[in-house]
């Protein structure tokens, strides 16, 4: 098998189990003027060009690149100005987002995304494929100055299969409540490590434990290596669980970011694919699309809880409570209407008929399997490995049925 097959396998199955996170960067955020495409940094960076008569070729001059040039021009005194010139230029060209960002979209098993990018294109991309635009995703923005309010909004935890968008460098304000160059963003990542703005604990635990997938992201090798760092919760060459995948051209890479992690990272840690990234986002949904054909269905065994933004049981799960006393079992039958209630001398009576567990006319594949263990020890042996939703007593045991 080659390395980009692994490569592809890796990849689906944490998409399959909902664990991955991708990051997308500027070269997925394409837009289109006139009959060509571009990305939207370019074009910023071509509009700030023409703006300050930068003597610079504008053809791939970068948002970022453009700012730089703009203050070796004239200077840190129009560095406020700046934030306000770039949101004005997205609101005014008000682009939609690409087929790319859309197929990216598409595939639902995505739960947490993280934008590089001070547009909402990738916001605006989940909002028309998953919501036909009658709503969105959670859209949170992370800023050194972030006001308190919106702090307060962020440490709310994403409930059941809700679609989280991290604005990891904030969003286009007219004014510093975004980064639009180098030194931004590392002010930004500095200000991930303080206390007073951090990204709030149940999202920060997300992002340190699942896989994360790097799109078109424009990286250069000190902050390839600082945003390694800070995904991990242990030295990077001591790392064994987390796994971080790029795609994009080598261009978009400096070679010492590879030589990097080449040497200080197992092969598997990091992989990399050199191909364009709306080509692969295309794949990608193909690959996606064909697994999704082949999966079981939802509740049988097989099928994954995903990043930790779902809680709970499934809302069909069926759920077995044996009870060794009366009145536990009378308060059960009134408060588990719909589920299996037992005391555990009916089942001790008919334990020699267990032989085969009956179906009868449940759904296919819904298979329900009574499990005694009355010899007291093992019973306490079954309590440690089942967690409890009753109270601590050793009289119940309490147990979704998709855990058997």
């Amino acid at each position: 098998m080659s390395d980009n097959e692994d490569f592809w396998e890796d990849l689906l199955s944490h998409i399959r189990h909902k664990a991955l996170v991708p990051v997308v960067g500027p070269e997925l955020s394409v837009v289109s003027v006139g009959d060509t495409e571009q990305t939207l940094t370019t074009l910023i960076g071509q509009r700030l060009a023409e703006r300050f008569q930068l003597k610079v070729s504008p053809g791939n001059l970068t948002m970022d690149e453009a700012v730089a040039a703009v203050l070796q021009k004239r200077g840190r005194d129009e560095l406020e100005r700046l934030y306000r010139i770039i949101y004005d230029t997205i609101t005014e060209l008000d682009p939609a987002p690409c087929e790319a960002l859309r197929d990216l979209a598409a595939i639902d098993d995505l739960r947490l995304f993280v934008s590089t990018t001070p547009d909402r294109l990738l916001a605006q991309a989940l909002s028309e494929v998953r919501f036909n635009n009658a709503s969105g995703p959670r859209e949170l923005s992370f800023s050194p100055n972030q006001c308190t309010s919106e702090q307060s909004r962020n440490l709310q935890p994403a409930e059941g299969s809700e679609t989280v968008v991290l604005n990891l460098f904030g969003q286009a304000a007219s004014t510093p409540q975004y980064a639009i160059h180098e030194e931004d963003q590392l002010e930004w990542l500095h200000a991930l490590l303080s206390e007073g703005a951090s990204l709030p604990d149940w999202l920060s635990n997300l992002l340190k434990r699942h896989p994360m997938l790097f799109i078109g992201c424009e990286i250069p090798d000190w902050l390839g290596r600082f945003m390694l760092r800070m995904s991990s919760n242990l030295r990077l060459s001591l790392e064994r669980e987390q796994q971080f995948f790029f795609v994009g051209e080598l261009p978009s890479y400096e070679p010492s970011l590879s030589k990097f992690f080449a040497t200080y990272c197992r092969k598997t840690l990091v992989q990399h694919l050199d191909m364009k990234p709306a080509k692969f986002v295309g794949e990608l949904r193909e690959r996606w699309e064909q697994q999704t054909k082949l999966r079981p269905a939802p509740g049988t065994i097989g099928s994954s809880a995903g990043l930790g933004l779902e809680s709970g049981s499934a809302p069909d799960a069926e759920t077995i409570f044996i009870s060794y006393m009366r009145e536990d079992a009378d308060a059960a039958r009134r408060g588990l209407a719909g589920h299996h209630v037992f005391e555990a001398r009916q089942l001790a009576a008919a334990a020699d008929h267990l032989h085969a567990p009956a179906v009868g006319d449940r759904e296919p594949g819904r298979v329900i399997t009574a499990v005694l263990q009355l010899p007291k020890p093992r019973h306490q042996q079954r309590r440690r490995r089942l967690r409890s939703n009753v109270s601590d007593d050793p009289a119940h045991i309490f147990c979704p049925s998709t855990f058997f």
